[in-house]
């Protein structure tokens, strides 16, 4: 598998001078797999630039994304996702299943005439939305498990299983409880060859923003040691740091779990 960091920001973007190293774009994710498969992860305002990259060649393409949840970092990328207007290409939608409300009525309310000049109803033909629970999906060969995260109104992690049995984890938006029951992120997370992890706050931090829906990196360190992971990646870097602190970050992250990576702005990385 063949993953590249196309936004690596939490919250909103940050484009300043001084953020650019860990970049300034919110989530997203594109993996490629060996049988040429991509998916994509999350439609932050990273997935611009990956439509720019997509739309320099608009062949014939089915594209997957997974959305971890509906928040508005995840998904404002996505009216200005270019091949979403172009024909050629068709899209299978994955998120997670709300009783109360579609997930397509969710990116239709993002794209109506409220706050979008181009209405989602008139490009759906090429998309198929589709709600997911905690079931495995096989997409080429790939196997992706998703699982509940603790995060306000719910997001999803999701762990991709190669059929070599590479393991990529994509567990952004979730806050941990402290001394609580480790058994179901262990389910997620064990023997992964790559977990990217939200790394929002510090452990100082944290006891601040309880019930805001994130992590720490010193909790991605504990869960990569405990759970045999072989590279962490620090992933959702909050805005309010800038590259000089993230650069301490991953110096003391690296020294508590030598595998600990930090995703920066188009970093690439292949299991």
């Amino acid at each position: 598998m063949k993953i590249k960091f196309w936004g690596t920001r939490g919250s909103i973007p940050t484009p300043l001078p001084t953020h650019m190293k860990y970049g300034g774009d919110t989530p997203c994710v594109e993996v490629q797999t060996r049988s040429g498969e991509r998916i994509i992860f999350d439609a932050g305002t990273g997935i611009r630039r990956l439509g720019n990259k997509l739309m320099a060649n608009p062949g014939k393409e089915e594209i997957t994304i997974f959305l971890s949840h509906t928040h508005w970092d995840h998904i404002q990328g996505f009216p200005f996702f270019l091949p979403i207007y172009n024909k050629n290409f068709k899209f299978k939608i994955y998120g997670p299943l709300r009783a109360d409300q579609k997930m397509e009525m969710r990116l239709h309310v993002q794209m109506s005439d409220l706050f979008f000049p181009v209405n989602l109803k008139y490009l759906e033909e090429t998309m198929e939305f589709i709600p997911i629970v905690e079931d495995p999906i096989t997409i080429g060969d790939v196997t992706i498990l998703p699982h509940a995260l603790n995060h306000p109104m719910g997001s999803f992690g999701y762990r991709v299983t190669d059929s070599d049995g590479k393991v990529f984890v994509y567990a952004t938006d979730n806050e941990h409880v402290p001394e609580g029951d480790s058994s179901e992120i262990e389910r997620l997370v064990h023997d992964a060859d790559a977990l990217v992890w939200d790394s929002h706050f510090t452990d100082a931090e944290f006891p601040k923003f309880r019930g805001w829906g994130h992590s720490t990196w010193e909790e991605g360190c504990r869960v990569a040691s405990t759970f045999n992971v072989k590279n962490l990646i620090l992933f959702h870097h909050d805005p309010n740091k800038d590259d000089a602190q993230i650069d301490g970050i991953v110096e003391q992250a690296q020294k508590m779990f030598p595998g600990a990576i930090p995703a920066i702005r188009d970093f690439e990385f292949e299991i």
